[in-house]
């Protein structure tokens, strides 16, 4: 509409009323997850992996995982017909470079490209509304961002939290880790919610799913709409250490 872009960034809580670029770190300052240059492997692979796939194949898997039209395509998934998995690319930050490319076989194998570092699945657009949801794995990502959520995604329950924190560091939304129903997941979201509350975040939550479902992923595979987790996330206490 016109407005300048450091309005926008302000509207969705990226930057602070004084303004500011939100994702050039300052040199005078330590920056977690600062990244190491992309692997030209890596860029090399994606760019090949991104103009081959067709699009058909990423909204059948969409519709083959549970995950609502539209949640692999706005994470900006590709489909490698070479190597017959989905191609998930990783940042280290929002409107960062692609640190590495995540693969997923229909048989549920997962690995990566070479060089490849474990970044964030970050989706394409945010609407600037609500919480900021933090998933465990690509799917999960993808069904939250298919269902109109805010959501970035940690590579695993335990990885990617410097880059987690790094990104948090820009924005004043409250922040809902979700996590898997089981130990590694929860002991990995008590681990980043306690990290976040050492860097001074407030109000911080874990959200697991229902009793009975293992992974938010299923959750909105069996009917679970977007009102279903905001209400969900609305009756959830913050997190304790300890709790």
């Amino acid at each position: 509409a016109g407005c300048p872009g450091t309005s926008v960034l302000k509207a969705l809580g990226l930057i602070g009323r004084s303004g500011g670029n939100p994702f050039t770190p300052n040199p005078s300052k330590r920056i977690l997850g600062h990244p190491r240059p992309t692997d030209a492997n890596v860029a090399r692979e994606w760019e090949s992996i991104r103009q081959s796939s067709p699009e058909d194949a990423v909204r059948e898997h969409e519709e083959t995982l549970g995950i609502p039209a539209g949640g692999l395509v706005k994470l900006a998934v590709a489909w490698s017909v070479a190597l017959g998995a989905l191609a998930a690319p990783m940042y280290a930050a929002i409107c960062g470079p692609t640190i590495g490319v995540r693969l997923r076989a229909d048989d549920g194998r997962k690995w990566a490209v070479t060089g490849s570092q474990n970044g964030l699945f970050i989706p394409r657009d945010f609407t600037g509304y609500g919480p900021l949801y933090i998933p465990e794995g690509l799917t999960d990502t993808a069904a939250m961002v298919g269902l109109g959520l805010d959501a970035i995604g940690r590579p695993s329950c335990s990885g990617g939290r410097e880059f987690v924190r790094s990104v948090i560091r820009h924005t004043k939304r409250r922040v809902v880790i979700v996590t898997d129903a089981d130990d590694p997941g929860r002991r990995g979201a008590d681990l980043l919610a306690s990290e976040l509350a050492k860097d001074g975040a407030r109000g911080v939550k874990v959200l697991a799913p229902p009793p009975g479902m293992k992974d938010i992923r299923e959750f909105v595979k069996s009917g679970a709409s977007k009102a279903t987790i905001e209400f969900l996330e609305r009756n959830t206490a913050p997190w304790r250490a300890n709790a």
